[in-house]
């Protein structure tokens, strides 16, 4: 899980601290890969190395949304009307803006969101 404390200001010009948390479970990452022919690996990698700006932003949005969630115990719910507001939120943006300006590591976030033994092999396998 990837865990991190954003701070924005809301609507009322107000700042506002909030925890961010991301996670993608193995069976997410599997239905991933298939919807994208196998390839959701080699994307990682590009979007890891940012080599195709128009699609690392595609896929920052993509893998924000797929893997925003709340921790609840032993449990990561994921709420799609939560995640639609989080989508529309001032920390959704400033996340966002902080990812895309490498203010938060790609690959820390990438690496992050997975499962550790997920994260370890694909690790090795993007350095």
């Amino acid at each position: 899980m990837f865990k991190y404390d954003i701070e924005y200001e809301n609507f009322d010009g107000e700042k506002v601290k909030e925890t961010l948390n991301f996670h993608l479970t193995k069976a997410e990452l599997i239905k991933m890969d298939l919807a994208k022919g196998g390839k959701l690996k080699d994307i990682l990698e590009e979007v890891v190395a940012n080599q195709d700006p128009a699609e690392t932003l595609l896929w920052f949005d993509k893998i924000i949304k797929a893997s925003y969630g709340q921790r609840e115990g032993d449990l990561f719910v994921k709420d799609p009307k939560k995640t639609e507001a989080f989508v529309s939120s001032e920390a959704y943006s400033e996340f966002f803006i902080k990812l895309i300006n490498q203010e938060i590591k790609v690959e820390d976030f990438v690496l992050g969101i997975f499962p550790k033994d997920v994260a370890t092999e694909l690790a090795k396998e993007i350095k």
